[in-house]
């Protein structure tokens, strides 16, 4: 197993970086790093992540996880318009939860950014962007999320709304 500062130094070299696909292989690495990240933010007393439910746990491992399984995107390297399609499309197309799991998801990702700025996990300007990006989808996040015609097949199932 990695440490959490040596991933990041891998996601943040060119062989990481020149992957551009999808592999089983790195899609375990950012599995660990989701894991290693939001263990190590739960157990700062710092962090304001460490009273946040299982729920709130799932949403943040969702969003690394579409990231790369979507975008082939990196921790940490994430650009503005993946944040944007993970938050507004991916997410809410797929996951099937509460009108205020979905209006926690920018709250919780900008503590995540914020956190990984303080402890220079994420570059500082980069995070400033993020968190523009998230000021600037959060009604689209619950929007798209509350319509059926915005879902998924399988959400659309699983919720009873297959048209």
């Amino acid at each position: 197993m990695k440490t959490l500062g040596e991933l990041n130094k891998y996601f943040a070299s060119e062989k990481a970086k020149n992957a551009g696909e999808y592999c089983d292989r790195i899609s375990d690495l950012v599995n660990q790093w989701s894991s290693l990240m939001i263990e190590e933010m739960i157990n700062d007393p710092e962090c304001k992540l460490t009273k946040v439910g299982k729920n709130n746990i799932y949403v943040l491992e969702m969003f690394i996880e579409m990231a790369y399984s979507y975008h082939a995107s990196l921790p940490g390297q994430w650009s503005t318009f993946v944040i944007e399609d993970v938050c507004t499309d991916v997410i809410p197309r797929k996951l099937i939860a509460g009108k205020e799991t979905f209006a926690q998801l920018p709250r919780l990702l900008k503590q995540m950014f914020l956190w990984g700025k303080l402890r220079g996990y994420f570059n500082p300007a980069t995070v400033d962007e993020w968190l523009q990006e998230l000021d600037n989808c959060k009604m689209d996040i619950c929007d798209n999320a509350a319509n059926p015609h915005h879902w998924g097949m399988a959400k659309s199932l699983m919720s009873g709304r297959f048209f």
